[in-house]
């Protein structure tokens, strides 16, 4: 009886660390996404907006963390 009554505690606990952890993780992943949208967006921006100075430009570069921009013609 007492072994039946381990393995179900046990049991129990795994499948609610299960169901803690799961959504966690998959939020975690969800915002690292987001983060790396938002750093392309602000290096697009850099990029393709010839109003900023190239200071302000390789700045923002910096900041999105951004180690090289291949930039391809929409007919190419």
């Amino acid at each position: 009886m007492s072994g039946r009554l381990w393995l179900l505690t046990t049991l129990a606990v795994l499948l609610s660390e299960i169901v803690v952890f799961l959504p966690n993780i998959a939020r975690e992943r969800h915002l690292w996404l987001v983060g790396r949208v938002e750093d392309a967006a602000l290096a697009a921006s850099a990029a393709n907006d010839s109003q900023i100075g190239t200071e302000t430009q390789d700045a923002l570069l910096r900041l999105s963390g951004i180690e090289g921009i291949q930039l391809i013609d929409p007919g190419g």
